[in-house]
């Protein structure tokens, strides 16, 4: 097959708060004679002048053109060694380019347009080696060597009281590729006449010049490179039938992802968890369903997620707040299916539970002791109706 792709996008964003960014430089905010006093150092005290005198400065305004392009050809040869054994190799070539062209102003940037253009392309070969034995219809066995990649890209510029948090030549104009090659054997089976499934899988996946963010205090950051990373781990995934009206699935993931060569724009050190990913994750569902007379049916499911702890800094006991804690979620449905309606009333997050999934860029400073916190919704409860035509 052949791919080719070609987006583009404009973003054109203006917060014309009138007199804000006059307000933020009057003397009960920022005394223009005393540069130890602020929290942003905009320029000297001419530039005050300019500021203050002039009501049509946007307090944030942003404007940038983006353009990713990427072009491929891919294809799977297959042979069959025995009739059981066969043997896959997969082959994709990619050329992939992505070009932005930002300016970026207001009172986080000096009330100075600043912008900036970029480009960022690579190419190479993706391979994929696999072998897969056939037991028998309903059970086999699979080897895969596989390799991924993801594109870099340029980071776009900080703020000034985010440059004051970095040291000189520490905040990276751009970020390189990384490339992983995947490692894992597994087993897929079915048993019972397909009343059960099973499968399992160990794994381990080589990563070079890994991709991470790095939050800095102020709330902005930056992506960067660390030289070497690897995570190993191993996956289960089972469904069943208890009855013919009751179903249950269950799955889980051990992971431990490290990192084994640091980087010259991060603090991570060899032996540091890869950041944001948790060690152990889980899922659970099951459903019980009820076939009227008529051919319609109802149902009642209830759907399980766990979550374990995971770390959006390399040093989490000088940094507490950016250890996220483990979080399960619980969402339930009930349902009444009919030929070509259905109707559904469902709860999310039923037991109300406050999950944190990490630390959130700020568009205007973080406040000391403030963390920036994304989470999920509470409990939402709701009706659905669908209608087939």
């Amino acid at each position: 097959g052949v791919f080719y792709s070609n987006n583009q996008s404009d973003w054109n964003y203006q917060d014309d708060r009138t007199g804000l960014a006059t307000y933020i430089l009057q003397d009960n905010v920022w005394d223009g004679d005393d540069p130890e006093y602020g929290w942003a150092p905009w320029g000297e005290e001419d530039q005050y002048d300019r500021i203050l005198n002039n009501n049509d400065l946007p307090w944030y305004s942003y404007k940038g053109f983006f353009e990713s392009k990427e072009f491929a050809f891919f294809g799977q040869f297959y042979y069959d060694i025995t009739e059981k054994l066969k043997f896959t190799l997969g082959l994709r070539y990619f050329n992939t380019s992505t070009f932005k062209d930002i300016n970026e102003t207001g009172a986080d940037f000096g009330f100075v347009e600043s912008p900036f253009s970029t480009k960022y392309s690579d190419s190479g070969v993706n391979p994929k080696f696999n072998l897969s034995y056939q037991i028998d219809k309903d059970k086999m066995l699979y080897a895969t060597i596989a390799k991924g990649f993801r594109l870099g890209d340029s980071n776009e510029l900080l703020p000034i009281f985010a440059q004051e948090e970095l040291e000189e030549g520490e905040w990276p104009s751009e970020y390189g590729s990384d490339y992983i090659w995947n490692y894992e054997i597994g087993f897929k089976s079915i048993w019972a006449n397909g009343k059960f499934i099973a499968n399992a899988a160990v794994f381990y996946n080589d990563w070079q010049n890994l991709q991470q963010y790095r939050l800095l205090d102020s709330g902005w950051g930056y992506t960067a490179n660390v030289g070497s990373a690897h995570t190993s781990g191993f996956e289960l995934d089972l469904k069943g039938k208890v009855t013919k009206a009751f179903e249950l699935g269950f799955g889980m993931g051990v992971l431990d992802p490290t990192i084994d060569e640091g980087g010259p724009n991060l603090d991570a050190e060899k032996g540091d968890k890869i950041l944001y990913t948790a060690s152990f994750t889980a899922n659970a569902n099951a459903q019980y369903t009820f076939t009227f007379a008529n051919d319609n049916n109802m149902y009642l499911r209830a759907d399980l997620q766990h979550v374990g702890e995971r770390f959006g800094t390399y040093t989490p006991e000088e940094n507490p707040e950016s250890v996220y804690p483990s979080y399960t979620l619980i969402n339930s449905r009930l349902g009444y299916v009919m030929k070509k309606a259905e109707i559904a009333l469902f709860a999310q997050n039923l037991t109300n539970s406050q999950a944190v999934y990490g630390e959130i860029q700020s568009f205007a400073g973080n406040l000391p002791g403030k963390t920036r916190y994304s989470t999920n919704r509470p409990l939402t409860v709701g009706l659905n109706f669908r209608y087939n035509f």
